[in-house]
């Protein structure tokens, strides 16, 4: 089989899976899904094929992302509590653990400012949870 064959029929069967996924209208899926065929196949595919490849797939995100802002979906509140506080409870209990090496390391310092700016952040979404719909 020549290359070009190989490289038109890697491509369709690449084209085949994002239209399949985007039937879902979940543009994660669609990522994923792109992703996933076309990283099995980057032996094959050239950099202008990339290129239109990366193009094609950025639209289909804005497209499911402005279908989204458009119509948001229900997000119930308390289950968002739920993992927001378990997950602002790991932060901290991590922070605690890194607090010690955070003077001694720069390595622990900059793990100790990831788990602060995720505590933070499950903060928000703790509070997020909490205003009403």
């Amino acid at each position: 089989m020549t290359f070009e064959r190989t490289r038109r029929r890697t491509l369709a069967a690449a084209g085949g899976v994002i239209l399949s996924a985007s039937k879902r209208r979940d543009a994660y899926t669609l990522t994923c899904a792109g992703l996933c065929v076309l990283l099995a196949a980057t032996t094959i595919i050239r950099a202008a094929d990339w290129v239109v490849v990366l193009c094609v797939m950025a639209i289909a995100i804005l497209v499911a992302t402005y279908e989204r802002l458009r119509e948001p979906p229900h997000v119930p509140g308390v289950p968002i509590l739920v993992v927001a506080t378990l997950g602002l409870l790991v932060n901290l209990a991590c922070m605690g653990l890194l607090h010690v090496g955070a003077a001694e390391s720069l390595n622990v310092r900059g793990a100790y400012l990831e788990v602060l700016g995720d505590a933070v952040s499950s903060a928000l979404v703790i509070v997020a949870g909490l205003v009403p719909a």
